[in-house]
């Protein structure tokens, strides 16, 4: 759906979705953006520096919604900006890739900047990037859902390369983005702390 044919008459009866993207730096935030706004893999990106934001409307229980998608960067040097870029999120999208195993190692941290800026905690997705790389040495599905499975509202596995459950990955966050939208003003989620105590660390696994 192109939002160039919209007038503003229409812009004011859309639902804002914001779906941010948070993880580890490489792990493929930006080609999950690009694929499933542009249906188009690169193999080639800069790194992203702060965020960059883009937009897609899409219907999702007969409602057009306005999904505003926010790619985080990961590099160390901007994190004390993520929390900007995070608050006001209506699902939120963590990003592993299956042949980096620091980036599983890491989502504590980046889920734990989910609950530290948002009042209302949104569903988080775990999306395991880049499958198309996987080998016997990477982390097995069953692996991940035993460590990750309970503190994620789904986990999907893509490619951003074959587009292999990108569009499935997004439709799911821009659901839940609406579910959370309409349900937030009804009740408070309680934050959930992820820290090192309390986190069940994952087992150590050689990958990639």
């Amino acid at each position: 759906m192109n939002d160039n044919n919209l007038n503003s008459a229409d812009e004011d009866k859309l639902i804002s979705c914001k779906v941010v993207l948070i993880g580890n730096p490489g792990v493929g935030k930006t080609s999950l953006v690009n694929y499933w706004i542009n249906e188009k893999f690169t193999r080639r990106y800069a790194p992203t520096i702060g965020a960059n934001h883009l937009r897609k409307l899409i219907k999702v229980d007969d409602e057009t919604v306005d999904v505003c998608v926010w790619d985080t960067a990961g590099q160390e040097q901007f994190l004390s900006l993520a929390p900007l870029y995070t608050r006001a999120a209506a699902c939120a999208i963590a990003v592993a890739a299956i042949d980096d195993i620091d980036s599983f190692k890491a989502l504590p941290t980046w889920v734990n900047m989910i609950n530290d800026s948002c009042d209302e905690i949104p569903p988080i997705l775990l999306a395991i990037s880049k499958t198309d790389l996987t080998t016997p040495n990477c982390p097995t599905e069953e692996y991940i859902e035993t460590n990750y499975g309970t503190y994620f509202a789904g986990i999907f596995y893509t490619s951003s390369k074959s587009g292999e459950n990108v569009g499935l990955l997004f439709t799911q966050a821009s659901k839940l983005g609406l579910n959370f939208i309409r349900s937030r003003h009804n009740f408070k989620t309680n934050k959930t702390d992820l820290n090192a105590a309390t986190y069940l660390e994952p087992k150590e696994q050689k990958c990639c």
